[in-house]
């Protein structure tokens, strides 16, 4: 902690020793008055949970620090390593403005989010430190402890039934890492992503229009429950391809939300969801539509039977310029040691 001297009288000494030891003392008076001696005191200081594995699999990924600050002072919050290096949190999602009084919450997740490794598994001491303008200073410390940090692995085994399962979890698996970094190397993207999704969050946050998430999510699940069932044929996925761009035009141009808060904000959760939702059921409306057989859980009415010829391939779905385009140009690789069949009873 470092303070100002609170108002109030003060004796104050001076001595001088000379090389010989001899010593002369003078004494005096100080008087401090109008000083602001109010500590920029952090009554609250609070992380939960105090364990958290920031890898993305949903269980524990984040953790919550609120700070609350008595006073008006610039507050900083970080994780300090072992070698004394800094960790900073990245900024607060209260509603409290930087530098006010008030209390401060901060959604930690080890940077996955921003795009940024977490730091190395351990724990660490977590430093609240708040600085007025005079130079005072108030610290508060916890512990954080940081497990099996990174993203989660799983091997996938393709099953003679066609469907994909998930059998084995390795965390750390070079070869995958490698092989997913190559991947991504050949997808382009765009020049600020995570200022795209910023954008698109304010977007939804401030909706102004007459038409409630739900309203959507019930017309989106009603012609893909009707047109893109068990059973399908052509009219109705089309019928479904048409309905799901009438609604995404409404969910662009006519939104509603009632809440346009930061914290526990559950309309906007819902409003970006159902963005999400729009996504995978244009891709399943689309690709099914494009794909003229029936193979596994995909049966066509006007298409009964299976065709290797054609549509041995992956479907993969593109979002371009606002619009989604159906790629059918890799095959299955039959070098499997289970080779894929027709599924018979």
């Amino acid at each position: 902690m470092r303070r100002l001297m609170p108002n109030g009288t003060y004796t104050w000494e001076l001595t001088a020793v000379t090389d010989a030891g001899e010593t002369d003392t003078r004494t005096g008076t100080l008087v401090i008055t109008e000083a602001d001696a109010e500590l920029p005191d952090l009554p609250v200081f609070t992380i939960s949970p105090q364990t958290f594995s920031p890898n993305q699999d949903g269980i524990r990924d984040r953790t919550q620090i609120n700070v609350v600050l008595a006073k008006a002072a610039n507050l900083d919050v970080y994780l300090l390593t072992e070698d004394g290096a800094q960790i900073f949190v990245p900024p607060q999602i209260g509603e409290t403005r930087d530098g006010e009084a008030g209390r401060y919450t901060y959604d930690y997740d080890g940077g996955i989010d921003a795009g940024a490794d977490p730091p190395p598994a351990g724990t660490y001491t977590v430093v609240a430190a708040a600085q007025d303008a005079v130079g005072q200073r108030v610290e508060r410390r916890a512990t954080l402890t940081l497990e099996d940090g990174g993203k989660p692995l799983a091997e996938i085994a393709a099953q003679p039934t066609g469907a994909d399962v998930v059998f084995t979890v390795e965390p750390y698996d070079d070869a995958l890492f490698s092989a997913m970094d190559a991947l991504g190397e050949s997808i382009p993207l765009p020049d600020d992503p995570a200022g795209e999704v910023m954008a698109e969050f304010d977007r939804l946050r401030h909706s102004k229009g007459k038409t409630k998430p739900y309203e959507l999510r019930q017309a989106m699940q009603e012609t893909m429950m009707n047109n893109v069932g068990v059973f399908r044929i052509e009219a109705g996925m089309a019928k479904a391809v048409a309905d799901l761009k009438e609604i995404r035009h409404r969910y662009i141009t006519d939104l509603a939300i009632d809440d346009h808060g930061m914290q526990y904000n559950s309309d906007l959760m819902e409003a970006w969801e159902l963005g999400c939702m729009l996504d995978l059921a244009d891709t399943t409306a689309l690709s099914a539509l494009c794909r003229t057989e029936s193979r596994g859980a995909h049966s066509r009415e006007d298409y009964p039977q299976r065709d290797d010829e054609n549509y041995l391939k992956h479907t993969f779905a593109i979002p371009r310029d606002g619009q989604i385009e159906i790629d059918f140009s890799r095959n299955v690789d039959l070098s499997l040691s289970i080779q894929p069949k027709e599924r018979v009873y």
